[in-house]
Formats: structure tokens, sequence, C-alpha cells
């Protein structure tokens, strides 16, 4: 039997397994809801829960009685001492990791299994997983190997670049119905006459204003405009926060590959861990205009690249 190599994103609730059976990248989802975010990461015991829920799926699912590597998922808000922590745990409890990766490097995973572009291209991610909101504009790039010159996509390996990433780090509780409440995250204190009232918004309409703010920044605005809007998340079906992204980025076309939303980053961190290979960061500073050749441009020093985006093999 080949070797078992999975992923196992965390974002979602409750966590996805994604791998390769019958020559066929599928998704499938465990029964734990494991509580990350960028700033508290999970405990062991949690980790090691999560590990075992996976174990479970792979033999029910995947038809494989063990795991032999794993990519590991986390929120785009993760810092790195965190995503140490997170692999720190899984290695203890036994687990070969071959990568902890931030969720937009899985979903960039995913769009370039599918979509195989020869040409730097711009994507927006926006994502709802774990009920948080966050927007990153990132660019992905082919990279034709130096030893050879191949007109075969297969033989590309990738570079991204994030441009922009905003996160709204207090999840949202879609579920829950307006209770009326006098003071919280749905809050929004106006002026009415001579009084302050507090005005209390849903969990959409809250959702709303925040992702017209990500959406109006000047930050956002000197970025490169998408080719693909990219919708993570299971709340990332509806379309009333689909519009303003619509309407602020009326060009870009809306991009899932037969994917479901929730699944997107497991799937795509499934190929990683299937391949064995990684999303090598680009340099940040790097100027390559859409339709260049980014090899051109691309370094291989490590002392070229920003660590706050790239997400290195920890092995």
């Amino acid at each position: 039997m080949a070797p078992t190599r999975i992923s196992i994103d965390l974002v979602q609730s409750p966590l996805q397994i994604g791998g390769l059976v019958i020559g066929k990248y599928i998704v499938s989802p465990g029964s734990k809801a494991i509580k990350v975010n960028g700033e508290v990461a999970p405990t062991y015991q949690e980790v090691k829960q999560a590990m075992d829920d996976a174990r479970t799926v792979v033999k029910s699912f995947f038809g494989s009685p063990s795991i032999d590597a794993a990519v590991l998922v986390l929120p785009n808000n993760t810092s790195d001492d965190r995503m140490d922590e997170v692999n720190g745990a899984a290695q203890g409890a036994g687990h070969n990791i071959t990568q902890v990766i931030r969720e937009y490097t899985a979903v960039a995973a995913a769009y370039l299994y599918k979509e195989k572009p020869t040409l730097l291209t711009t994507v927006i991610i926006i994502s709802f997983s774990g009920n948080v909101i966050d927007v990153v504009v990132l660019d992905v790039s082919p990279v034709r190997p130096h030893e050879f010159i191949s007109t075969n996509v297969e033989d590309f390996d990738y570079t991204h670049v994030v441009h922009f990433h905003s996160t709204h780090g207090e999840p949202i509780d879609f579920e829950k119905q307006n209770e009326g409440r006098e003071s919280g995250p749905g809050n929004i204190l106006g002026l009415v006459g001579s009084a302050i009232k507090s005005v209390v918004l849903g969990p959409i309409e809250l959702a709303l204003n925040i992702l017209e703010n990500f959406l109006s920044s000047d930050n956002l605005k000197g970025c490169p405009e998408p080719k693909h809007v990219i919708f993570v998340g299971k709340v990332s079906g509806l379309e009333k926060l689909r519009q303003p992204v619509k309407k602020r980025f009326p060009q870009a076309q809306e991009w899932a590959g037969d994917c479901d939303p929730v699944e997107l980053a497991a799937y795509g961190a499934a190929v990683l861990s299937f391949k064995d290979k990684k999303i090598r960061l680009r340099a940040a500073g790097d100027d390559v205009k859409a339709g260049g050749d980014p090899s051109a441009v691309f370094s291989t020093d490590v002392r070229d690249f920003e660590p706050e985006f790239g997400d290195q093999p920890t092995v």
C-alpha cells in the first residue's frame, strides 16, 4: 500500500481531512472542532485529539491503517511561534508533520493544482473559516526549473507573495440570533439627539460592516487587481456576503474549482502533502508584472524572504 500522506485543516469546524484515494483527492470531515486562532495555540491534548480524529477518518474513509505524514492548516493570522507550538505538539504525539501552513497557502495550492497557471496570477481570498473574517490578496506564479526549459506545467514549481492581509480576530457567531444585547462585538454606538444609543447588529450585518471596511482599505487600493475571487468557509456561500466583493472587484471571476468552500484548504494541503512539495515564497519586493517571467527575479536566498509570509516546512 502506498504511503498515506494527508492534510488536516484545523481552521474549519469540524476539522477537515484530505488525501489521495484511488487517484483522486477527497476531503472528509472529522468529528472534532479544535478552537484555533492566531494568538493562542491549541493545547497538546487538543492537537492529539485532532490527530486521533484524523486517524479514524483515514481508517474509515481512506482505507489505510495509519498516517505516514501530514500537513496541518492553521488560521492566516497565526504567528510563527504558534505554528511551531502546534507542530511540536503533533510531533510530540508521535506524528510525522511535514509542514504547518497558513490557510491562504493551502487555498493557493488548490488553485494552482486545478488551474495550473503558466503566468503570474493575482487572486483575492475571502475567508470566513472559524467564523473569522479574513481577506488576503496574493500573487501566485510558476518558476521553471533552472536545469532545463520545459513547457509542461507539471514541471513548474510555484511561488507566492502576499500583498494584503487583514483579519478580524474575534469570531462571529453566525448561528446566534439577535438577543438585544447591551454590549458585545456587534454593538455600534451612535448619537441620537443628545443620547448615545447602542445599535445591536445581527451577525450578518456585523460581518458585512467588517468586510466592507476591509474592502475600502487604502492598503487594498494599492494592490494588483485580482483575476479571481476565492471564497472559503461555510457562510461564504451567502450571497449577501458576496455582493460587496463583487461590487469592489467587478472584473474578477468567482473561483471554487469544483470544491466545497469548507473543503478547499484541506484539498490544497492534501496536494502538497501527497506530492511532498511546498509553495515557495517570492520576495515581497520583487516586481513581476502579470504575464511576465517570474523566474527572472526569483531568489533562492532565504535572506530575501519575509518570514511573516513564509510557510517554511517544519520537520
